[in-house]
């Protein structure tokens, strides 16, 4: 179950130069499930992924700075 979040409102950039948001919620479960897919596959051909997410941004104003 992927089930990371991250909610910074401040702009904060990882060592790679993604936006800290980004990286944990967007590239850090991607990454873990395609790190694990092949172990899935191998255990359970008919295992399944469930990511889960949640409304939280709605609690906070939108930040535009992207750049």
């Amino acid at each position: 179950v992927n089930n990371a979040g991250l909610m910074e409102h401040k702009r904060v950039t990882t060592n790679d130069g993604f936006e800290l948001n980004f990286a944990v919620n967007i590239a850090g479960t991607f990454t873990v499930t395609e790190l694990l897919l092949p172990s899935l596959e191998k255990a359970a051909p008919d295992a399944r992924v469930i990511t889960v997410s949640s409304g939280g941004m709605y609690s906070v104003p939108l930040t535009n700075d992207l750049q």
